[in-house]
């Protein structure tokens, strides 16, 4: 449960986001705007998080795309570009500059009609809009280190009704009318022959034939001493050891370069004669690590968006782990047969939402054992026994 300092901290947070609304509601006069959807002939959608809210956001295109038909955009942070790749129902990949007034000419002579901002739903993103002459912005879903939200035509109440992010991005676009029925909503990667190639030629190099991800790493994995995400080390060469033994699997651990310190770590701890069906792989471009991923029997990693928003867009069965945030929020949008979701809602300070660890122990993580881990893979892999049919 939450403690009672970041129970405090949320309600503070909580009342800044309703005086940030209602200051939009009293002061803002954009929000008068009547939106004329005959007149959404382009859209740029403007979302500069990181890998899985990306992926995340993806059913929107597909949502507004079928309600307006129009040329879709997305602006996202340079080094991010290539996760929308192929995606049909994009027109343009727009990179994010650091200069206010660079961005502005790079998106005014595109001639938008309306700006969906995902995120940040800061007064920056709109106003940017707002000087690139677009007509219609909505929004917004931010934190309160973004400040203030005016400029825009439409915007939702800022505090989550504790449902997933997938669900709360569509409440951004259903502001215009803009939905898909729940089955529809799904993150999707599309892979480009190559892509797929790359997968097979790996395969083919390391004479592996089915394999699993392990992915303990994450954004802020290297940022601090006592990162909130860290499941120890010790418990993912358990992990490890059980696919390999019972399944027979290769193990490969991708992630970045800093990120691949913590897979040396574990391998080093894995039993010796397991170590030769462990790869690490940090030199993967992004792309290649969607790829590698969409091959994978299954998947263990620690609520990234690497981890859990590529294996569910292709419906690898994934066990996530998570402790610092809230239950429902990053909890895996899929199949639900396929997906292990693994959460101690008891651990003192769970859902603090920090990328380091307050108490140095990483409580929330380190409750949960490799055994319950196990037993997830388990549920996953393992067939059910088909019943005889004694009949005659």
């Amino acid at each position: 449960m939450k403690s009672l300092k970041t129970q405090l901290i949320d309600e503070g947070q909580n009342l800044f986001k309703v005086f940030d609304y209602l200051l939009w509601l009293g002061l803002d006069p954009s929000k008068f705007t009547k939106i004329k959807k005959e007149e959404i002939k382009k859209i740029i959608i403007i979302n500069r998080g990181s890998i899985g809210e990306l992926l995340l956001c993806g059913p929107i295109f597909k949502a507004l795309k079928k309600e307006f038909n129009a040329e879709i955009s997305i602006m996202v942070r340079e080094r991010f570009s290539s996760v929308l790749e192929n995606n049909p129902f994009i027109s343009e990949i727009i990179p994010y500059k650091e200069s206010f007034k660079e961005n502005v000419e790079n998106i005014k002579n595109k001639n938008f009609d309306l700006a969906v901002v995902i995120f940040p739903g800061s007064t920056k993103m709109s106003y940017m809009c707002l000087k690139a002459g677009i007509k219609y912005r909505i929004g917004c879903y931010k934190g309160v280190r973004d400040g203030i939200a005016l400029c825009y035509t439409r915007r939702i109440f800022p505090i989550n009704p504790g449902i997933n992010i997938m669900e709360y991005y569509f409440k951004i676009i259903q502001q215009i009318k803009a939905d898909l029925p729940k089955e529809e909503i799904k993150n999707e990667i599309y892979l480009s022959k190559n892509e797929k190639d790359f997968v097979k030629n790996f395969q083919k190099k390391n004479k592996i034939k089915k394999y699993a991800i392990v992915h303990p790493g994450f954004s802020s994995a290297t940022a601090n001493q006592f990162p909130s995400r860290k499941w120890p080390a010790d418990r993912y060469a358990k992990i490890i050891d059980h696919l390999i033994e019972k399944y027979n699997l290769a193990i490969v651990m991708d992630g970045s370069k800093n990120e691949s310190k913590l897979s040396e770590e574990i391998k080093a701890i894995v039993k010796t004669k397991n170590q030769k069906k462990v790869f690490i792989c940090p030199d993967f471009s992004i792309r290649e690590n969607f790829a590698i991923i969409g091959g994978a029997d299954v998947v263990i990693e620690a609520s990234s968006g690497m981890g859990h928003c590529v294996a569910t867009a292709f419906d690898v069965p994934v066990v996530s782990m998570v402790g610092k945030t809230e239950e429902y929020e990053w909890k895996p949008w899929g199949n639900e047969k396929k997906i292990r979701y693994i959460y101690h809602n008891e651990a003192p300070c769970t859902a603090c939402n920090k990328e380091y660890c307050r108490r140095k122990d990483v409580i929330c993580m380190s409750i949960i054992t490799a055994e319950e881990i196990k037993k997830a893979i388990d549920e996953l892999l393992v067939k059910p026994k088909k019943k005889k049919n004694n009949s005659k």
